[in-house]
């Protein structure tokens, strides 16, 4: 596409904007699916441990949850895992350009969970999400160019354009 330096600089200007709004994109990418992959494979009994992954802004989240949807030997996995899911992504809605993302658990006993005390889950499950986390973040697109030349921020929808 051939243009000016004028034209150019109306470009520069137009990503420069955009940058901003699109920078929160890496970090609720992450954040998500390393939430998601949490869920999906935090050993579960009550729906408690699965129901405290939970997102802060800013500042670590610091209360200990009851499960979402209380259960026994796992009857309530899916409605707590997608009530989680919801309430991040609720959250992330909300975050700013530059703003720390949190994602804790305050299960008493997560680290036990971790460190292999039940048959559900290999010992370091939280460590493999968190590359599941970098990955994703590193395969987001900040911005999309329109027909005009000028530049928007990309809407993440979930999972990561790559």
């Amino acid at each position: 596409m051939a243009g000016t330096l004028l034209d150019l600089a109306e470009r520069m200007e137009s990503l420069a904007a955009a940058l901003p709004e699109a920078s929160v994109s890496p970090g609720n990418a992450a954040a998500l699916a390393m939430l998601r992959n949490l869920v999906s494979v935090t050993p579960v009994d009550t729906s408690k441990a699965l129901s405290n992954w939970q997102i802060g802004l800013g500042r670590p989240f610091m209360f200990d949850l009851p499960a979402y949807a209380v259960g026994f030997r796992g009857s309530t996995e899916r409605q707590s895992a997608d009530q989680a899911v919801k309430t991040a992504e609720y959250l992330l809605s909300f975050r700013k350009p530059g703003q720390t993302i949190y994602l804790s658990n305050n299960a008493p006993y997560i680290r036990k969970l971790n460190d292999g005390s039940s048959r559900q889950a290999a010992a370091g499950f939280i460590e493999r999400a968190v590359v599941i986390g970098q990955k994703t973040a590193a395969n987001v697109r900040l911005l999309t160019q329109t027909g005009s030349g000028r530049f928007k921020p990309r809407k993440y929808r979930g999972e990561p354009a790559t």
